[in-house]
């Protein structure tokens, strides 16, 4: 089922599992997720990723949202909270696909405020 942190982990996972044997592959995939996540490599928040490209040193952290359907990249970004904050505006606003270059354009200004 994957690899966890604990046994306590491992056993709730089990459990899920045991009785609901359809949820075998969503607890593979949330303990991948926590194993990435303990090295640095994901992140906790739902929209948000890490990337190992070698150009991306400086930015390494990107978020996107799906809206209706399609997904739509909401920038890159320096820490993995400012990822986080930008995909919770497009998720407080139920962005449609042409208003996401306005929140992209918004967190830039962030950035550059600060």
């Amino acid at each position: 089922m994957g690899t966890f942190s604990d046994e306590e982990a491992a056993f709730a996972a089990r459990e899920k599992v045991r009785k609901d044997p359809s949820q075998v592959l969503a607890v593979r995939a949330a303990a991948d997720k926590a194993r990435r996540a303990e090295r640095g490599e994901a992140s906790v928040h739902k929209g948000v990723n890490f990337s190992k490209l070698p150009g991306r040193r400086r930015k390494p952290w990107f978020a996107g949202i799906t809206v209706h359907g399609k997904w739509q990249s909401l920038g890159h970004f320096a820490t993995e909270d400012e990822a986080a904050e930008a995909y919770r505006q497009a998720k407080k606003k139920r962005l449609r696909p042409s208003q996401v270059s306005a929140v992209r354009e918004a967190a830039k200004r962030a950035r550059k405020s600060q």
